[in-house]
């Protein structure tokens, strides 16, 4: 029986964790074997075609106009990369049986997310 554990503030979750069937294996601890995460995490897009994961647009070399400074592309790649790093490590947090619903995991996620905006 799967287990989903909502991590978020009054009631919205940034994520939710499903954790599949528990695998008790003494080398390893108490750990999931399936887990899957659904994410509101919100990630930097595009400014002109919308897209957070658009590296180069096309529609920025037809509208000259709409040129992209190479700095905030980086800056974006680098942003939406760190938020797929803080789903990733949630995610495998949850896996090797951490309580991700916690609110210290919550306060730790929240850091990390303040540190990542801060800092790209």
């Amino acid at each position: 029986m799967s287990k989903r554990v909502a991590i978020g503030y009054y009631g919205t979750p940034m994520m939710v964790v499903t954790l599949g069937e528990p695998d008790e294996r003494p080398e390893l601890g108490y750990r999931y074997g399936s887990c899957s995460i659904e994410s509101n995490l919100q990630r930097e897009t595009c400014p002109v075609c919308g897209q957070p994961d658009c590296l180069f647009c096309e529609e920025a070399v037809s509208t000259q106009s709409k040129q992209q400074d190479p700095d905030d592309i980086l800056g974006r790649i680098a942003y939406n990369g760190g938020v797929d790093a803080i789903e990733a490590m949630t995610l495998a947090c949850a896996a090797a049986g951490i309580d991700v619903g916690s609110s210290a995991f919550l306060e730790a996620v929240d850091t990390a997310l303040q540190a990542l905006g801060n800092n790209t």
